[in-house]
């Protein structure tokens, strides 16, 4: 029971640190400078002392610290790792009709607050300032909504934007998607022996390689790439699947092993960054490719976090608290940002910036506690009543 317990708790940790990582991200693109580097992938001149800490700060390992979209893929990763242990524990009575009303509720209803909040708090204080902040920031609230993004909105369309209301949702239409039908894929790739599971992973890569490079991605836009998206959801589900035999080695490795694969690891999640000083030709082959280095990246912190050696920071006590609060911060933080900026205004940038990121760990605890875990406890009721409704029906 304990080693379950340490599993789960190290997985939290793991989801802490993605979502750390992406409200960094928001708040440094607020930085003109940075995000011209991150929107144009190209180094500084070598001129100053300053372009050269952003050049090591943006394209190098160091750029871990602020990834923004790497983390979405590793949430992705672990999502596909969660959902799949009641399959890889060998249960045999899932309900699926259960676990559908279950993660629908416990999902749609912290992402709908927060558009609606998101909407009462622009209506309530935004108007266009002139303050020394990045492009990206000033468009966000920009346009308002209208009725048919609304409409896509509330029915999860996939070509929906987000941009101008919550930039971070358009993540959370494809997790909801990709959830809902995970388990139905589950039911087969159970299953299936390590070699099978490798060939399923590879063919689903190699399928939508193909679909890209015929044109599909352009003709249905965003409906396909949800379906790139269940690559990350497989590689976690191989890892759960395979969990014991990868870990009996890993907790074999000495201290240094351990170090070196945290190295590898670092460079996986940052590969995109380490290779901005390639040739302009060879980044161009491997622009497809990122993603899935960032894929097997998350494969290897699940990995890490779960093993003896990461127990100590997989269970530290502030990376837990993120972790529990991950979810929510994840949703809230971008909102935090701009009602901060917008409500105050009138301070220095990187003041009002400190101000925002503060409160947006305080917001997302509250958000937590009046919109999460009531949607879960919601969502595990209604879930309770289908499945006593089908027992029901068994025994009439």
């Amino acid at each position: 029971m304990q080693k379950n317990t340490h599993r789960i708790e190290a997985l939290d940790s793991l989801r802490g640190m993605a979502a750390l990582q992406v409200t960094i991200h928001h708040y440094l693109l607020c930085i003109p400078l940075l995000y011209t580097l991150f929107d144009g992938k190209q180094p500084l001149p070598f001129t100053s002392a300053e372009n050269t800490f952003l050049n090591a700060f943006t394209f190098s390992p160091l750029h871990f610290v602020w990834l923004g979209h790497e983390p979405v893929i590793l949430f992705f990763v672990l999502s596909g790792f969660v959902l799949s242990i009641p399959f890889a524990d060998g249960s045999s009575n899932f309900d699926y009709k259960a676990y559908f009303v279950k993660r629908f509720i416990r999902l749609y209803i912290p992402y709908i607050v927060a558009i609606f909040l998101t909407l009462l708090l622009r209506a309530a204080l935004y108007h266009p300032i002139n303050i020394p902040i990045s492009h990206w920031f000033l468009t966000i609230w920009e346009e308002p909504a209208n009725a048919e993004q609304m409409k896509g909105i509330v029915f999860l369309k996939s070509e929906t934007g987000f941009h101008n209301l919550v930039p971070t949702l358009w993540s959370l239409v494809i997790e909801i998607k990709l959830s809902l039908i995970f388990p139905l894929i589950m039911f087969g790739y159970r299953k299936l022996n390590f070699t099978g599971s490798c060939l399923v992973l590879c063919g689903v890569i190699i399928v939508y390689t193909l679909l890209a490079k015929l044109g599909m991605e352009r003709a249905y836009g965003k409906n396909i790439v949800t379906f790139y998206y269940l690559s990350f959801f497989i590689m976690g589900a191989f890892v759960n699947f395979h969990k014991e035999y990868f870990l009996k080695i890993i907790n074999r490795f000495s201290p240094a092993i351990i170090l070196l694969l945290t190295v590898v690891v670092f460079l996986l999640s940052t590969f995109s960054w380490n290779a901005a000083w390639l040739p302009d030709n060879i980044q161009e082959r491997l622009k497809i490719r990122s993603d899935y280095f960032s894929g097997v990246a998350g494969m290897l912190w699940i990995l890490l976090f779960l093993s003896n050696a990461y127990k100590p920071i997989a269970l530290s006590a502030p990376l837990k608290w993120v972790g529990k609060i991950s979810f929510s911060l994840y949703i809230v933080h971008t909102i935090c940002l701009l009602a901060t900026v917008h409500f105050i205004r009138v301070l220095p940038v990187g003041i009002m910036l400190s101000i925002g990121f503060v409160l947006s760990f305080l917001v997302a605890y509250g958000y937590y506690r009046l919109v999460e875990l009531p949607s879960l406890e919601f969502a595990k009721k209604i879930a309770g009543r289908v499945k006593n409704l089908k027992i029901q029906r068994a025994k009439s």
